[in-house]
């Protein structure tokens, strides 16, 4: 009927919230989010994901509604990347989104902002921790793994409709 799979979105899970040793840059600050940044973060979202992953500004604030945690990380008191987590059941918390913006990928700033998240899961005595990413995304699986993530088994596939144009006559 015209639908192609174009991804397969992969679940991970990590048990315990050991943090590996990463560098990050000096000049970081990780924060709460504040609503002043929303714009800053569609604008991310826009630079960093095509449209079908992008998240508007009412998805971002009803995500800090229901977040078990949403951090910043910013630069120069602008934001370079965040993320944002829900709590599961029990001790467990499933972190939702993670975006770096493409300006400042391969800084450190991703390793910083998912070890905040851990130290924070921590405080809030969690013990397990879920996310998903997509197969073709491996800068993000590389991180995942070096923080301990293990690919659960699970995938689902992406699919994508690309209707066929015809010149109107």
């Amino acid at each position: 009927i015209g639908f192609v799979p174009v991804s397969d979105v992969v679940a991970y899970r990590k048990e315990g919230l050991t943090i590996p040793s990463f560098t990050a840059p000096t000049d970081l600050v990780i924060r709460p989010l504040l609503m002043e940044d929303i714009p800053a973060l569609v604008a991310m979202e826009a630079a960093a994901f095509e449209p079908r992953w992008r998240h508007s500004a009412d998805d971002l604030y009803l995500a800090w509604r229901h977040s078990l945690c949403f951090t910043v990380a910013t630069q120069d008191y602008l934001p370079v990347a965040f993320q944002f987590s829900t709590g599961g059941d029990g001790d467990n918390a499933h972190l939702s989104r993670m975006t770096v913006h493409p300006h400042s990928q391969g800084r450190g700033i991703g390793a910083a902002l998912l070890a905040n998240a851990l130290d924070n899961y921590r405080s809030q005595n969690i013990k397990r921790v879920t996310l998903n990413t997509q197969s073709d995304n491996s800068v993000s699986r590389r991180l995942y793994e070096r923080f301990g993530f293990q690919a659960t088994g699970f995938s689902y596939p992406v699919w994508s409709y690309f209707p066929t144009r015809h010149p109107v006559v």
